[in-house]
């Protein structure tokens, strides 16, 4: 009964001033129109016809705000959504659908001196402190606090370290001469008996001056292991990649990844990341994977035009 109590008068402590604070509603819709194929394989299972069809490019809608509790201390929250509403009907290709709080949201105190803390659901710092500009399809979009528009994921050939971890805590310290550093764990939910807890953790930094931005970042993956073939044909499609990590006791996964880019005052950017992944496996040998990406881009007015091109090596 004491634990109660002591729950229900924290939760109303948080409560009160975010009713107060002011709310900021942010948000896009944007949508394409593309075709593909995929043709060649050495398993024509695996083969698709050319298919045209509107797609949905992120769109979110995302609710946040902060209250000032004195002396440089606030509250921060926040709670954003994703839309897909022109993906098939609401879901898209993996599965994910256009619910409540499926992008970052999370609640916590930001201090001008001491920096910030967030709990919930929020990308890693491995991911947020490495955009600086080499994977244009993981440009931040205009809004600070973490809504990113990525496509970037571990099914990628580049970023695949990238995370939005849930059931997680994440610090990022205050900008000291265009230094910050930052670090997530996430408690894993996807644990079992025999396995163990997923559970993992990142550290970053981030160093920005003029138009250079840098970026550094490692993670660790406790109780992960990788196939180089995935079981299923199921698995193979949905993956997208020839290592699906699952869960396996004792083993982990790890990856670092280095970026940088310089923006120069006449609207051209030129970017560069790379990423190395070892993969736990459970025979007792990891799968490493390099990833090297070069990108260049030129704003035209208001419109940019951006190309990017990856290689990667096992």
């Amino acid at each position: 009964m004491n634990k109660k109590i002591i729950a229900i008068a924290l939760a109303g402590a948080f409560v009160t001033p975010l009713a107060m604070a002011d709310v900021t509603i942010y948000g896009f819709v944007s949508a394409a129109v593309q075709s593909a194929s995929a043709t060649g394989g050495t398993n024509t299972a695996y083969n698709t016809q050319t298919r045209g069809g509107v797609t949905d490019q992120n769109s979110r809608i995302g609710f946040k705000g902060t209250e000032d509790l004195g002396n440089g201390l606030s509250t921060i929250w926040q709670v954003e959504n994703s839309l897909k509403s022109m993906t098939e009907g609401g879901v898209s290709d993996n599965g994910s659908g256009a619910v409540f709080a499926t992008r970052n949201t999370f609640i916590g105190l930001q201090d001008a001196t001491y920096g910030a803390v967030r709990m919930g659901y929020y990308d890693s710092a491995y991911k947020r402190y490495t955009n600086v500009g080499a994977n244009f399809m993981q440009d931040t979009v205009a809004d600070t606090e973490g809504a990113s528009q990525s496509k970037s994921t571990s099914y990628s050939i580049q970023s695949r370290g990238d995370a939005r971890l849930k059931n997680s805590v994440h610090y990022d310290s205050p900008v000291w001469a265009g230094f910050q550093a930052g670090a997530s764990y996430g408690f894993g939910e996807n644990d079992t008996q025999t396995a163990g807890a997923t559970s993992q953790w990142d550290v970053a930094g981030s160093y920005t001056l003029g138009g250079l931005k840098l970026g550094a970042a490692y993670n660790h993956m406790d109780n992960t292991a990788a196939t180089a073939t995935p079981s299923t044909a199921a698995t193979a499609s949905t993956t997208n990649t020839m290592f699906y990590t699952g869960q396996a006791a004792g083993v982990n996964t790890t990856f670092y990844k280095l970026a940088a880019s310089y923006k120069f005052d006449f609207g051209t950017l030129l970017a560069a990341s790379f990423e190395h992944a070892s993969y736990g496996n459970t025979a007792g040998s990891n799968m490493t994977q390099n990833d090297w990406t070069v990108g260049a881009a030129q704003d035209i007015g208001n419109a940019s035009i951006k190309l990017s091109y990856s290689i990667w090596a096992i």
